[in-house]
């Protein structure tokens, strides 16, 4: 649903109109792609505890995988804000075939910061759950900000 209103809400609220060529093709994509993930995907819910999560998050794969993940992010990020004015030109001259590398730049930093936003969602459902409301504060505060920056450059891109 947020994807099928995302496609109609975005380029009305950002002054843009849609373009069929990009939108209308990678929409059934991302709706295809979620289909088959939820059809495939575990069909059994597993609970962990605030204690399970904490040592989930200590495992060294998990804190590998997050350092590369930040350190990319963060390097993508600062190479959008360096070239800034350079990508909202090339926008601007060519929207209808835009630069692909400054769209993955802009696709990457929505997955990532939306991956970050899964985990910390996926967290914090699991401890409401387990009516732990108050522990909860702390991670709805990170996860406010991945959540708006995810959102950010999925309407920038």
């Amino acid at each position: 649903v947020s994807v099928a209103l995302n496609l109609c809400v975005a380029p009305w609220c950002l002054g843009e109109r849609l373009q069929l060529r990009v939108d209308l093709t990678a929409t059934p994509l991302i709706l295809i792609g979620m289909a088959l993930t939820s059809t495939v995907g575990p069909k059994t819910e597993i609970n962990y505890s605030p204690a399970e999560l904490v040592q989930l998050c200590l495992e060294p794969a998990f804190l590998t995988a997050m350092s590369v993940l930040l350190l990319a992010l963060g390097g993508c990020v600062r190479a959008m804000w360096l070239k800034r004015t350079l990508i909202t030109r090339a926008a601007e001259l060519n929207p209808c075939n835009p630069n692909m590398f400054h769209v993955v730049m802009l696709a990457f930093a929505a997955a990532g910061f939306g991956a970050m936003a899964n985990i910390l969602l996926k967290t914090v459902s699991e401890m409401i759950a387990q009516n732990l409301w108050l522990d909860c504060i702390a991670l709805v505060i990170l996860l406010a900000p991945a959540a708006c920056l995810e959102l950010n450059f999925i309407n920038r891109g």
